[in-house]
């Protein structure tokens, strides 16, 4: 719920209706309740019309109406209909004993506040931020949320520099390695995601390097595209694009191997299913070939 997420697909027609949805696919991994899912999906599409904003004109109302309308009914959508009364309200403090300031540990109580602080200075950073903590209570996640949604307007260049220098370094894993092939799409774009056998291989660091760096489309008969994003490997169609196999890789002893893997069950997307021997020859075929570097004997 604190991180607000965007997406490539604002620019399409569905795009916000993709948004809520994975918004609320997220927010169910680790929130259950369903305020916290409502909330989750609020802070998205805030963070989606904060993008928009760069290029449309948004008033603080219109704003904070926008994100309502597709926040599901409930708790946190009349809390934004209140913060959107309340934009006038000069006192953060004042407006925070209406809609809250977290100390609830609820998306009611973060939410609405949070997104008032938001609408009210989406284009000066420090300001949102400043007027997040000054109500108290859970400052750390109304700061997360109010942050992250400004930044989706002012990019990186309206945080003030020190505030920059003063975080703490992300650790090596946060960024992709170096020559990588990143992107492709993974489990989330699955429409039926199952568990899927893997081969029992392990990859030299030569062979691992090749399958970061991408595969001869020849080699793989113009049909698979090979991606790396975050320790796995993700297998795409390439002519439609859509995600096969994400495979999970570990470090091993010489190399890297992998140790699990997801596959799309969807009839409408492959038509193998989980554990099928076809398919499971054919994962490791794409991998073998991704491996070498050369096509390599397909055996079923």
């Amino acid at each position: 719920m604190t991180t607000p997420p965007t997406s490539p697909a604002l620019d399409a027609l569905d795009g916000l209706s993709v948004v809520v949805r994975l918004a609320a696919e997220t927010a169910a991994i680790t929130h259950t309740h369903p305020q916290a899912v409502d909330g989750a999906i609020a802070v998205a599409v805030a963070a989606a019309f904060a993008v928009r904003a760069r290029t449309e004109a948004m008033t603080p109302s219109g704003f904070l109406t926008k994100v309502r309308h597709y926040t599901p009914s409930g708790a946190v959508h009349d809390g934004l209909a209140e913060a959107a009364a309340l934009l006038a309200e000069p006192d953060p403090a004042a407006a925070a004993r209406v809609l809250g300031n977290g100390s609830r540990t609820s998306a009611a109580d973060t939410v609405p506040y949070a997104l008032w602080c938001a609408a009210r200075r989406l284009a000066d950073y420090p300001a949102a931020v400043r007027e997040a903590v000054a109500a108290g209570g859970d400052m750390d996640t109304v700061a997360a949320i109010t942050g992250g949604v400004v930044a989706a307007y002012t990019g990186t260049q309206g945080i003030p520099a020190a505030w920059l220098a003063a975080r703490e370094p992300l650790p090596a894993w946060a960024f992709p390695e170096p020559g990588s092939v990143t992107g492709g799409r993974g489990r989330a774009d699955m429409l039926v995601p199952r568990p899927h056998p893997v081969p029992d291989v392990v990859w030299t660091e030569e062979q691992w390097q090749r399958i970061r760096t991408g595969s001869d489309p020849a080699a793989l008969d113009h049909r698979w595209s090979v991606h790396t994003r975050e320790g796995t490997v993700r297998i795409c169609h390439s002519r439609s694009g859509h995600a096969v196999w994400e495979v999970a890789v570990t470090s091993a002893r010489g190399g890297r191997r992998p140790v699990s893997a997801i596959v799309e069950a969807s009839r409408n997307r492959w038509m193998a299913l989980p554990g099928e021997q076809h398919g499971t020859a054919l994962l490791a075929w794409i991998l073998a070939t991704a491996a070498t570097g050369e096509r390599v004997p397909f055996r079923p």
